[in-house]
């Protein structure tokens, strides 16, 4: 491992990373003529192997775009017929346990009120919450969700003429 007796040690391969809580990411680091045993967590503020940092990471990406699709559970709550129907003041959600939100899977009208499907991080579940509050808990998902799935149509050219 590095600096131990002052010894210079050099990357032979970064073998994988990770980003903590913080957003600090971490590289796993066989170094060169050392065995696989001393592999070590270095953060990339240590290192200055920028090309193998960029290469490991868009590995990384890839190897996350070709997993298998995963199934999200959705809790569901049938307004039209009442069954099952708990208030969203009354629904304990992601919020209520502290998660983060990772994304909008989708948007329904339910009687009147708009919902999102809300995504959380680190966990296969999604909560329908009311448009109103993910608007004020989680505005820039949201503003993102629209960015991506609205599309304008320009005005038909005989329109203007009449």
């Amino acid at each position: 491992m590095p600096n131990e007796n002052n010894e210079k040690y050099v990357p032979e391969k970064l073998v994988d990373f990770k980003v903590d809580e913080n957003g600090e990411k971490y590289y796993l680091v066989k170094w060169s003529g050392c065995p696989k045993e001393e592999n070590s967590w270095v953060h990339r503020s240590k290192l200055g192997c920028y090309f193998m940092m960029d290469q490991i990471e868009r590995e990384k990406a890839r190897e996350e775009e070709t997993v298998e699709p995963i199934t999200v559970s959705v809790r569901r709550y049938d307004r039209s017929r009442r069954q099952g129907f708990v208030p969203f003041e009354e629904r304990i959600t992601g919020f209520d346990l502290g998660r983060t939100p990772e994304m909008v899977l989708g948007l329904t009208d339910v009687s009147g009120e708009l919902e999102f499907l809300i995504k959380w991080k680190g966990v296969y579940e999604a909560d329908l919450i009311p448009r109103e509050i993910a608007n004020v808990r989680c505005p820039q998902i949201v503003i993102k969700f629209y960015e991506e799935n609205l599309f304008w149509k320009s005005p038909c050219p005989d329109c203007e003429k009449k």
